[in-house]
Parts: structure tokens; sequence; C-alpha cells
């Protein structure tokens, strides 16, 4: 996966999964072919998620 890609989602994500979570996710984006479309489809959905947990 395109570094900046993955490093975006990361962030993005950062502020609603633990560590183990962010593990997977990780993982996940390494396997992901359609890197771009999983760009969009976190963009698109990031307004929806719920408040971000407190570390």
């Amino acid at each position: 996966m395109n570094q900046e890609t993955a490093k975006y989602i990361m962030q993005r994500m950062s502020k609603y999964l633990d560590n183990s979570q962010m593990i997977k996710l990780k993982d996940t984006l390494d396997d992901v072919e359609k890197k771009e479309f999983l760009r969009e489809l976190v963009e698109a959905m990031y307004e929806e998620l719920p408040t971000p947990k407190k570390k």
C-alpha cells in the first residue's frame, strides 16, 4: 500500500480504535489492493463515526 495513504488512514482511525484494533487495521491495509477505494471509504464514513475513544 502507498505509505501516504496508509498513514492517512491510520491517523484518522487512531482516535477511534485501541492498540489491538490499530494493529489489525495496519495488517488489513497491507493486504488491500484497491487503496484509493479504501481511502475514499474512510473519508466518506469519517463524519459518521462515533465520538473518539479516550486513551
